[in-house]
């Protein structure tokens, strides 16, 4: 999906109110770009990744008060090259994997993730990755995934950043260097608890702005296909107002 089909709306609305998954979510927040109302969320999607973390355990008759009543807070937006994201970006195997199972829809995702993911690890080459921060350069003989996050989930269910905080003015960062087989199925398994970061071959951080210098790694961006590098990504300036916690009285 390229920027070009995201069409602007009139930005004079009080209030929006997206239903719909991941997907649908990262079209929104790239179509409401400098949008300054409030916006209700409904999840209903496969994985509602950015929704498990923005709600924390809210049921779903509370989800639909939330998004019609409830009030909003400031969240923070990451920037792609030209396009907008919410949740995650991700760079070498998410992306590839991202571009396997485009076509598939299950009503078990984590399931369907975690298979695919299994595949995908087995066939994957890890390849150099040159980038570079405000602060730090990443130098990389053979980089298996760099993802930028800008929440805690993704691929249904998976804490891939627990140190994500969409409020914190700040884009968090997890690097997986290539290690045998054995060690990459290990950190993969302890992706879901977050206990990954132990893990020798990962390193994690914080960031506001990346330059992605190495040519041709595929990259997803919110679960959606977002094409390959060299990329930009960074702490958009804007943030937008989504209803949050369930207005008392």
């Amino acid at each position: 999906m390229s920027q070009a089909r995201f069409s602007a709306i009139p930005k004079d609305f009080e209030q929006v109110i997206v239903v719909g998954g991941d997907g649908t979510l990262h079209q929104a927040v790239n179509l409401l770009s400098g949008f300054q109302g409030e916006i209700g969320y409904i999840p209903a999607g496969t994985g509602n990744d950015f929704a498990r973390y923005w709600f924390c355990n809210a049921r779903q008759h509370e989800l639909i008060e939330i998004a019609l009543e409830g009030t909003a807070e400031l969240c923070d937006v990451g920037r792609v090259n030209d396009r907008n994201f919410i949740n995650s970006v991700g760079v070498g195997f998410d992306g590839a994997l991202m571009y396997r199972i485009s076509q598939r829809k299950s009503w078990i995702p984590a399931l369907t993730y975690f298979l695919a993911a299994v595949q995908e690890l087995l066939i994957y080459k890890a390849t150099p990755f040159e980038a570079s921060t405000e602060g730090e350069t990443f130098d990389l003989r053979a980089c298996l995934l760099f993802v930028i996050a800008n929440a805690p989930y993704y691929g249904a269910g998976m804490k891939i950043a627990p140190h994500a905080n969409s409020q914190d003015r700040k884009l968090s960062y997890i690097c997986v260097e290539n290690d045998s087989i054995v060690e990459k199925f290990k950190a993969f398994a302890s992706i879901f608890s977050g206990k990954h970061l132990q893990k020798r071959l990962v390193t994690y951080g914080h960031l506001k702005k990346i330059q992605i210098k190495t040519s041709g790694l595929p990259m997803q961006a919110d679960g959606e296909w977002a094409g390959v590098t060299p990329a930009e990504i960074a702490l958009a300036a804007e943030q937008l107002k989504i209803r949050r916690y369930w207005k008392l009285g």
